[in-house]
C-alpha cells in the first residue's frame, strides 16, 4: 500500500495490506516529492495494478504526475519524466483524488472546484499524458464537494464521500467506467462512519470498506472499517452498523 497525506508532499509506503487495516505497518520508506520538480502540494495518489508506476494528483500546478517504479511497489526506485503529465487546469482547480483501472486505460479524478468526478481515457495502458478527458461525469447536483471514492475493479460500483458535508454515496454503474450511466443506489448522512470523511478504501476484494475522517492533525485521523453484506455496495449500513475494526493512523506510523 502506498499512499500520500493531504497537504502533504510526502509519498510514504506501507507493507501490503490484506484485508485488515490492523495489518498494516509502515516499512519506513517515503520519497519526499518537492525536491524532484513533481508537484506543489499532493493531494492524493493511485497506484497502477501492476505496481510499476504511481500517479499523483495535486495542486500548485493542478496536474497528475507520472512516477515510474523500476521495482514494482518500492517507491524507492521511484522516477519520472516532466513530459508524462496530465494538466488539469482546465478542468479542476482544486484536485482531491485520483484513481485508476486495473487495465490502466481509465484514469478518474474528483475536486471540489468543479464539485465533478471526472473520468480521463488512456489511449494505452498508463499513457496518462496523451489521456483525454471524457464528456461522462458525476456532478454536483449528486454530491457536493467530492474528495474521495473508490471503484471496483469491474468498473460497476463507485463509492464517493464529502468531508464537507458528511456524506458517503454508492452507485451502480450499467456500462464499466461510464460515469453518465450511474445510478446512485445509497445516500448516507447518518452511518456511523465517523465526522467528515476524509478517505476511504475497499479492502478484501471489497468485502469491507476502510474510512479515515478529517481532523486538524491528519496522523490523528480516526479509522474505521466496515464488513459489508454485498461486495463494493453500502446496502444494509446504517447509523447503528458496528465498526470490524477502529483506530487512528497513530496506529501506522
Amino acid at each position: 500500500m502506498i499512499r500520500t497525506l493531504n497537504a502533504r508532499k510526502t509519498v510514504y509506503q506501507e507493507s501490503v495490506l490484506v484485508d485488515n487495516y490492523t495489518d498494516l505497518s509502515y516499512t519506513g520508506d517515503n520519497k519526499f516529492l518537492s525536491p524532484l520538480g513533481v508537484i506543489g502540494i499532493s493531494t492524493a495518489m493511485c497506484t497502477s495494478r501492476n505496481g510499476d508506476f504511481i500517479l499523483v494528483v495535486g495542486v500548485n500546478p493542478d496536474r497528475i504526475q507520472k512516477l515510474n517504479l523500476s521495482t514494482p511497489f518500492d517507491i524507492n526506485t521511484a522516477t519520472f519524466n516532466t513530459f508524462e503529465t496530465f494538466d488539469l487546469t482546465s478542468f479542476e482547480g482544486t484536485p482531491q483524488e485520483v484513481n485508476i483501472s486495473d487495465d490502466g486505460l481509465n484514469v478518474f479524478f474528483s475536486g471540489q472546484s468543479s464539485d465533478k468526478l471526472q473520468r480521463i481515457a488512456l489511449p494505452s495502458y498508463g499513457d496518462i499524458s496523451n489521456g483525454v478527458v471524457t464528456s461522462d461525469f458525476i456532478d454536483y447536483s449528486v454530491l457536493q464537494t467530492p474528495n474521495n471514492f473508490d471503484i471496483s475493479p469491474d468498473g460497476t460500483r463507485i463509492v464517493m464521500s464529502s468531508a464537507s458535508s458528511s456524506r458517503i454515496q454508492d452507485h451502480l454503474l450499467s456500462i464499466p467506467f461510464d460515469l453518465s450511466t450511474a445510478v446512485l443506489q445509497n445516500d448516507l448522512t447518518t452511518f456511523n462512519f465517523g465526522n467528515s470523511p476524509r478517505y476511504l478504501q475497499f479492502l478484501d476484494n471489497g468485502n469491507t470498506i476502510l474510512f479515515i475522517n478529517s481532523v486538524a492533525d491528519p496522523l490523528a485521523t480516526g479509522l474505521r472499517q466496515f464488513d459489508l453484506l454485498e461486495p463494493y455496495s453500502l446496502n444494509g449500513l446504517g447509523v447503528s452498523t458496528v465498526p470490524k475494526h477502529t483506530g487512528s493512523l497513530n496506529d501506522l506510523f
